[in-house]
């Protein structure tokens, strides 16, 4: 999981590192700063729940007919050069993971990853176009945005 920040460490969204060089995340994390599809995106990334990495990247891909929330909300980001991570588990059942909100209206000075453990919805209460989840727990919020849904295979 990666999560992008601007220098002056004010949080954006969170993403997954889909290859060494490939982050997805969700392309209305563009929108509240004013970014196009083809605008770079901040630098700082952040790897892992502590270390923090500046990373350079090469250029941002939205989906051509994304719009808003309810189209296809997905964003890729080319970095200039490989990321390289340790070895995390193995596999999990279902986890759901981010940087967001903890609380009403406000994000905290030091972002801490949380997490679920999610199930899948029935598919006759969701879009045939999309994957839903269901949980006790508590749910994904504001800054999860683009996070990765791990699952056992």
């Amino acid at each position: 999981m990666i999560m992008t920040a601007l220098e002056s460490r004010r949080f954006i969204c969170t993403g997954a590192l889909w290859t060494a060089r490939h982050v997805i995340s969700a392309a209305h994390c563009m929108k509240p700063l004013g970014m196009g599809a083809g605008d770079a995106l901040p630098e700082t990334l952040r790897i892992g729940p502590h270390m923090i990495k500046k990373q350079e990247l090469q250029e941002t891909i939205a989906h051509p007919e994304f719009k808003d929330k309810n189209s296809p909300d997905y964003l890729i980001v080319i970095l200039a050069q490989p990321m390289t991570l340790g070895n995390g588990p193995t596999s999990w059942n279902l986890l759901v993971a981010g940087w967001g909100r903890t609380e009403e209206n406000k994000l905290p000075d030091v972002p801490k990853k949380r997490w679920m453990h999610p199930q899948m919805c029935s598919p006759d209460r969701c879009l045939d176009s999309m994957i839903c989840l269901n949980s006790s727990e508590g749910g994904v919020c504001v800054g999860d945005s683009g996070g990765p849904v791990l699952g056992q295979s």
